[in-house]
This record gives C-alpha cells, structure tokens and sequence, in this order.
C-alpha cells in the first residue's frame, strides 16, 4: 500500500482516496488532467471520460469488471511510466552518435529474433498458416505478444479478423493474454460479441486512419497493389498462390 501511494504521488499529479467505509476498500479520485492525458492509451468503455463519475475537477476510478479502484488507477500510473520510460530512451538514442549505436546492433538483432520466435511458438495456427497473415493482423498479434498496448481500433481488427480466418474464440482470446490491461473473462465476453455479432475486419484506409497499418510505399509488393484495399484480399492472394503450388484452402474474401 505504501508503495502504491509513493507511485500515485510520483506519477500524477495528484490523487486522493476516499474510504467507503471503516475496513472497506478505498476509491480512488485523479485530476481530470491526468485522466485525459492517459486515458486514450487504454481501450475499454471504462476509460471514456463519459462514463466516468466527475467533481470538481476530479475524476472517480471507482471499481469494475474485478477489479478494484486502486488496480484501476495503477493502469493510469503504469500508462505514466511507460510514457516517461519511452521519452527516457528517445532522449537518450537521440544523443547517441553513429559508432555507439553500432555496439547495439548485434544484441538487439538477437533479442528480436528471439521475441519473433516465440511469438511464432505460441500462436496458434488454424484457417491459415501465419506466412498468409496480413502486415496489419502480424503487427496486432506481435505487439500484443510482448505488452504493447494496442488501440481500440486495432483489438477490434484483431478479433474481427480472426473470426474472418477461421480462428475459435479460444484462439482468439489467446492474442490478448499478455496485453497490459487483460482480464480474461472481459475478453472473453468481448470477443463473444464480436464473433455473434460477426463484425467484418476493417479495411486498409481505416486502418490506415487509425495507425495500425504498419507498411510504407516498397515494404510489402502485394501491400502496394492498387486493388489491395482490404487484409481479407491480401490473406485470399497469399492463400490462392499456395493454393496453386499445395493444394490448400482458399478463405472467402467477404469483401467481394
């Protein structure tokens, strides 16, 4: 506990608990300062700022989907570390000069493919195999892999298109397991919706609008055609050229 309000204090600007009663859990209230700054970075309707209690400028992390008021802001506090962390390192590699960054090359070349390789061990394959993946569905999967926190837009993407491949809900839920604010049985219940639902993925210029494409003009050849304006297409002409040479089963572009 005392940890916990030397971080609040450290990271925020200011905080302030409140006891619902004597032994009770505490709720915690932030400024709406900070809310607003950091909120966006967390997905969930949870962290709009309408649907969260206000006064006097003040914002109520009360408790909700399991979890207490105090997990709830320490999102908020870890969302503040990893700011200042990133702003740490861009201000330190920015005063790197040429001959010392050379020294990382190497080391940092070894634990990305360490990373690739796990990411590759773990997930699971069903519909299609993961050279088939689109740039924008291999980016969601990997970052969410190692702790990244991935946009609404792009868990929605996510699970919208594992539907379109074929994938269970299981699998599914599996590519959130190790995102910074995972709750199984929220994911579970979120993903269930979008499977009933049948969500279509979005396509290459939302995605684009929303930054979760992450492929520049010569990155990827099939990215660049012009008739490529939709993940499902790209995952139909990787699936249709192995067709030709394998055999395999062509997915249906429900964009078509």
């Amino acid at each position: 506990e005392r940890n916990f309000d030397i971080l609040a204090k450290s990271y925020l600007s200011d905080i302030k608990e409140v006891r619902e009663r004597a032994g009770g859990d505490s709720t915690y209230w932030v400024p709406i300062s900070d809310f607003i700054e950091l909120c966006p970075r967390i997905s969930g309707n949870y962290w709009r700022l309408i649907n969260r209690p206000l006064k006097d400028g003040w914002v109520c992390m009360n408790s909700g989907a399991g979890e207490s008021s105090r997990k709830r802001t320490a999102r908020l506090i870890k969302e503040r570390i990893r700011e200042d962390l990133t702003n740490s390192c861009i201000e330190r590699m920015n005063k790197m000069d040429d001959s010392f960054a050379e020294l990382f090359i190497d080391p940092v070349e070894r634990v990305t493919k360490l990373l690739s390789e796990q990411v590759k061990e773990e997930m699971p394959m069903n519909a299609s195999i993961r050279a088939d993946w689109p740039p924008c569905f291999e980016s969601a999967v990997g970052e969410l892999s190692q702790g990244v926190n991935v946009n609404h837009t792009g868990r929605l993407f996510l699970a919208s298109m594992s539907l379109a491949m074929g994938l269970s809900q299981e699998q599914a839920c599996g590519f959130f397991a190790n995102a910074p604010d995972y709750n199984a049985d929220t994911t579970s219940y979120q993903i269930n919706q979008i499977y009933e639902a049948k969500y279509t993925p979005h396509g290459c210029a939302a995605l684009k609008t929303s930054a979760r494409c992450p492929v520049s003009p010569g990155d990827d050849r099939l990215c660049d055609q012009e008739w490529l304006t939709h993940p499902l297409k790209y995952l139909k002409a990787k699936q249709r050229r192995r067709f030709q040479e394998t055999g395999a089963t062509v997915i249906t572009d429900k964009t078509e």
